[in-house]
């Protein structure tokens, strides 16, 4: 019984993939797949009726805001506009130099904060629900 060796002097079979382990492969790629769907959008995921966006300036609460419609809040004599929609929250207006809370788009998730440093200003989607997940990583 001679076996095909490659350079190393290793038999080439077990190397190969056999219907075992593509189906192996498979089932943990799709079991993966499912889970991150399910905890993206079914655990994790409130609904915007549920959404609230805690406004802190300076450390203090300064606003609330519902994430069911459509609401604005106004911060240093409307010099930041502070935006709510059923979609998320985020920062439309700042008067910063860099600009960088108003990149930051919009805020969907529990546990997602938008920080505006020079004004002293954070903006953190929180659920009335209190679901299980308490922080977002991406």
């Amino acid at each position: 019984m001679d076996r095909e060796r490659d350079d190393h002097g290793n038999a080439d079979r077990f190397y190969r993939l056999n219907w075992r382990d593509v189906l192996l492969i498979l089932a943990i790629l799709s079991l993966s797949g499912w889970a991150i769907a399910y905890l993206q959008f079914g655990a994790g995921g409130a609904g915007a009726a549920d959404l609230d966006a805690m406004v802190y300036e300076e450390g203090r609460l300064v606003g609330r805001l519902r994430m069911d419609d459509h609401r604005e809040l106004s911060l240093r004599d409307g010099r930041m506009i502070i935006e709510a929609d059923p979609g998320g929250v985020r920062v439309a207006k700042s008067d910063c130099p860099r600009q960088i809370c108003v990149a930051a788009g919009w805020a969907k998730t529990p546990g997602q904060v938008i920080t505006c440093v020079p004004n002293r200003v954070l903006v953190k989607v929180r659920s009335r629900s209190g679901g299980f997940l308490d922080a977002v990583v991406h």
